[in-house]
């Protein structure tokens, strides 16, 4: 890793563009040479570019080392618990795979999951027959052939009904089951009520499988994660300075990152300000945060 400071100067004034010898030896010095004097022809000048100019203001450029971890940014891991006690029946992804959001990564038998599916059920059994009985003691009423305590009875026992079925499908959903799932129960064989579907709360890739299949989940001293998942288009680069190094940091600083295999990524727009810095690297075209904490840096860097 690196860090360009741009440094003033009084003057920068380096080669001459001679036809004739540069630092020539006095021909009056004995042996025609002098410790430290290099000799350069015309040709060698001309082909390494160096020139004379006036001594003047000028700019140094400063280019400080230091080593740095990437690492991944906790505000991009997700985790997928299993929020029922039951056992693990179908692991779906392994380490490294890729996920989206909201895609099912393994599936859980559950006791709870199947009663919370039969109350469902049964409340939606209900509300159906409750409802054609309402229909059918509105009419009669409408039609002044039943008595309104009738008609009161029925409309408060649809009302019930109706309530115990939003209840049930609200307890579906703090389960995180699907409302797809959720419309599709009635048609469902009995067997698979006690599946329960667990899904990716983030995209990204598997960065850690905490099961195996077969394993009790969910309850007292079991394990409460099935997998952890991170979105590694973004990652913290950790830079470690020296105070003295930190001090040169500012607004207007290059930072090149540069990896184990040579690869580099080079920004500008970069520094700290108020221990805090915002820069671009317009090779990726990817946004770099740095925070700088006493002798630690931490840059945020897409790729």
């Amino acid at each position: 890793m690196s860090i360009s400071t741009k440094l003033s100067a009084l003057g920068l004034g380096l080669g001459l563009a001679f036809a004739q010898p540069v630092w020539a030896a006095p021909e009056s010095q004995p042996g025609g040479s002098r410790e430290g004097l290099i000799k350069l022809s015309a040709e060698r000048i001309a082909a390494l570019r160096i020139e004379v100019a006036p001594v003047g203001p000028g700019n140094l450029l400063r280019t400080v080392r230091v080593p740095g971890n990437v690492m991944m940014d906790p505000d991009r891991i997700g985790h997928v618990p299993a929020k029922v006690i039951g056992t693990v029946v179908e692991l779906r992804k392994r380490l490294g795979d890729v996920v989206q959001k909201g895609e099912v990564v393994a599936y859980l038998e559950s006791r709870e999951v199947a009663d919370a599916k039969s109350e469902f059920l049964t409340a939606g059994a209900n509300l159906e027959l409750q409802t054609t009985l309402f229909e059918r003691e509105r009419s009669l009423f409408e039609k002044k052939i039943s008595a309104e305590q009738q008609f009161l009875r029925a409309e408060n026992a649809f009302s019930l009904s109706k309530l115990r079925h939003d209840l049930a499908r609200q307890k579906l959903s703090a389960l995180d089951v699907d409302e797809a799932e959720i419309a599709e129960l009635p048609k469902q064989p009995v067997a698979n009520l006690r599946r329960y579907a667990l899904r990716s709360p983030i995209a990204g890739r598997v960065i850690d499988r905490r099961v195996d299949l077969g394993a009790p989940v969910g309850g007292d001293q079991q394990e409460k994660e099935i997998y952890v998942v991170a979105d590694l288009s973004s990652v913290w680069i950790e830079l470690v300075a020296s105070a003295a190094d930190l001090a040169l940091l500012k607004e207007g600083d290059v930072i090149t990152i540069e990896d184990s295999m040579r690869a580099k990524a080079v920004g500008t727009d970069a520094g700290v300000r108020d221990l805090l810095s915002v820069q671009s690297f317009p090779s990726t075209g990817a946004p770099y945060r740095c925070c700088c904490r006493e002798v630690r840096s931490r840059p945020l860097m897409e790729s």
